[in-house]
């Protein structure tokens, strides 16, 4: 099976995959899309070993992939893998179509409304990671507006050309703090079978192309650095005024929606807090 990750931008699609990585038989690929961008050829690369020597991603490896027709995509990449399951995170649309093929099942990431602000702020000149000046509350408001606007084209894209069985929405904060247990709950529902969960991601098959490595790279002062945690950096940035801003860009945006989410446990907390 061939799943998709689809999400805005600074979703957390890389912390996910990887997470999803724990259980035997998956392989998280990463942005596999870039190895079909000749625009990106030169990002296209496995983040883990940080160029071609990588030991699954060689530059002959992604040759051969680059030459195949859209629907053999997942089937070469598993069979590199041998892995029965391959997780992607192209995240948009686009790249599902254009380059990497369309997956056999979606999960669509729906992130802390606070944290997927300030990730998009973050990217805007003139940011200040202070917070509580005008300057950041009005980059705020334009953070929220731009997230929401990429996930409601992404989302309509995604319950236009898949069946409700194939759509999975979950929240990214939710997954990574799962036990093992919930999260082996989680498996069975994404992947249709009960899979053994490893201890650690970071084994020999630990290799993706593009996304963020921080979790296991990272500087000695990142926030993910060695482990997997929810991004709650904005309970120390995000001044209440800024918060109060993105609450008022969330209720008109969700609503302007208009989802059918998937009735899942897992999307619970991520709706009552944005209700």
């Amino acid at each position: 099976m061939y799943i998709g990750i689809v999400c805005p931008n600074f979703s957390g699609s890389t912390v996910v995959g990887s997470v999803l990585h724990r259980f035997s038989s998956v392989q998280h690929v990463g942005e596999i899309w870039k190895v079909f961008s000749e625009k990106h050829k030169d990002v296209a690369f496995c983040k883990e070993c940080g160029g071609d020597h990588c030991p699954h991603f060689s530059a002959s490896f992604k040759a051969y992939l680059k030459g195949l027709p859209q629907d053999d995509i997942s089937s070469a990449l598993k069979e590199r893998f041998q892995s029965e399951f391959i997780v992607s995170g192209d995240k948009r649309p686009y790249y599902y179509k254009n380059f990497s093929g369309m997956p056999d099942k979606i999960l669509v990431l729906l992130k802390n409304k606070y944290s997927a602000a300030l990730s998009y702020a973050k990217r805007v000149e003139g940011f200040s990671h202070k917070g509580g000046s005008v300057q950041s509350a009005d980059i705020f408001r334009e953070a929220a507006e731009s997230y929401y606007k990429d996930l409601a084209s992404r989302v309509k894209w995604v319950e236009s050309n898949f069946a409700n069985e194939n759509i999975i929405y979950a929240s990214p904060e939710v997954i990574v703090d799962m036990g093992d247990s919930d999260l082996a709950r989680f498996g069975k529902s994404l992947f249709g079978k009960e899979i053994m969960i490893s201890s650690t991601p970071f084994d020999e098959n630990f290799h993706y192309i593009g996304g963020n490595h921080k979790i296991s790279k990272g500087k000695d002062r990142s926030y993910f650095k060695g482990e997997f945690r929810p991004d709650r950096r904005y309970e120390v940035i995000m001044s209440p005024s800024e918060k109060e801003i993105v609450n008022r860009v969330v209720e008109k945006n969700f609503r302007d929606l208009d989802l059918t989410i998937t009735d899942t446990d897992f999307i619970e907390s991520w709706v009552k807090d944005l209700l």
